[in-house]
């Protein structure tokens, strides 16, 4: 008898079928980090489940952290060819919440982001969202990750990193204000729990060591 696969269901949205096309060129490739697109049942598109746990702390586990890096950059190299106009397809969400950890080995989630860009934009949200710390950080220690994740992708303009990244957070938090203006349950959630305030709190942070970040990653 034949193991039934565990598989999730997501709305389709107006990305799903480039989802789909990267999904199956991933699994022609064999990587084994990406759900399966499985089908559209109605209005859901149906994934396969990845399974593992959410891990926290990343700054911690600087060869996991690595490991993520390695894959984004698999994740972009893969899709150079799909977008002609752009360097690549970016997953344009990466946080812990959408990466799972199974055995050790790593697994992206989430891909309703999915969508053409620069490489640099999810080097740059690894460096924030992964490589950040607690909130007493010291801003050599956070240059040392960061430079050690642009080390392990390879060549992107180290000079542009803070400022991507500071773009990233400012539009996570317009989405969540603008969101919940709109209506949104789910971004009504995410600002009576304040992520908005924390993420601005992030950014804050990262602009007022801007100039040391900078040339400390250079």
């Amino acid at each position: 008898m034949s193991k039934q696969i565990r598989t999730l269901r997501r709305p389709v949205r107006a990305n799903t079928k480039l989802v789909q096309r990267v999904l199956d060129h991933l699994e022609n490739a064999g990587t084994s980090w990406a759900p399966r697109f499985v089908g559209v049942d109605g209005e859901n598109e149906v994934l396969t489940w990845l399974p593992g746990h959410v891990v926290d702390g990343w700054w911690r586990s600087p060869e996991l952290l690595d490991d993520l890096t390695r894959t984004v950059r698999q994740l972009h190299d893969a899709t150079a060819s799909f977008v002609p106009d752009d360097e690549c397809l970016v997953h344009d969400d990466l946080q812990p919440r959408n990466v799972v950890v199974d055995r050790g080995q790593i697994g992206i989630i989430d891909w309703e982001q999915l969508r053409p860009g620069r490489r640099i934009e999810d080097v740059a949200q690894i460096c924030w969202s992964f490589a950040l710390g607690p909130a007493d950080r010291q801003v050599l220690e956070v240059a040392e990750r960061w430079r050690r994740v642009v080390d392990v992708y390879g060549p992107v303009d180290r000079t542009e990193i803070v400022a991507v990244a500071l773009a990233k957070i400012d539009r996570c938090v317009d989405d969540i204000v603008c969101g919940s203006e709109r209506g949104s349950v789910r971004h009504r959630q995410l600002q009576a729990r304040r992520d908005h305030e924390d993420l601005a709190q992030l950014g804050h942070w990262i602009d007022g060591n801007r100039s040391d970040l900078s040339a400390l990653i250079a």
